[in-house]
């Protein structure tokens, strides 16, 4: 007899973590050397409202995402699931992505959202460097470090 196991729930920063990494990265002293400040801001934002991982971020592109129907399209090379989907969009979040598309005046639909030339896009096995999405990671790891919130959520 096979036992169903639960699927392990998704983690949700809670509402005060995310205040206070945004307030974090408004202070002078945080010092993130990867990325700006506003490159962050906007991260936290799509996961925080949107849903998606970091890998899914980091490879979203202006062409998966509708301003005037406030969704964005995630697709399945950068999905954990290897799915398609179409995620919603907080009007919130549509404004602000109206902001920083509007301060990247010669953007096309093929550029990433959050473009991260820091990023190298080979892998490890064929290059011997870290891969986008190791160093991804690391970036989100600096930063969460920076902000003092927990990698982990506490119980």
């Amino acid at each position: 007899m096979f036992v169903r196991e639960d699927r392990k729930k998704p983690v949700i920063i809670p509402t005060e973590d995310f205040k206070a990494m945004l307030k974090a990265l408004r202070g002078e002293s945080i010092g993130l050397k990867h990325m700006p400040a506003e490159w962050w801001r906007i991260f936290l934002y799509i996961a925080y409202y949107l849903g998606l991982r970091r890998g899914e971020i980091l490879g979203l592109t202006w062409g998966q995402v509708s301003l005037e129907t406030l969704e964005a399209r995630v697709l399945a090379p950068t999905s954990k699931g290897r799915k398609e989907r179409v995620v919603p969009m907080h009007p919130k979040v549509g404004g602000i992505l109206r902001e920083w598309r509007s301060s990247h005046p010669d953007i096309s639909p093929k550029d990433p959202v959050l473009p991260c030339p820091t990023i190298p896009t080979g892998t490890s096995m064929r290059t011997g460097t870290p891969s986008r999405r190791q160093q991804g990671f690391r970036m989100g790891n600096t930063m969460f470090q920076k902000t003092a919130v927990p990698l982990v959520p506490q119980s």
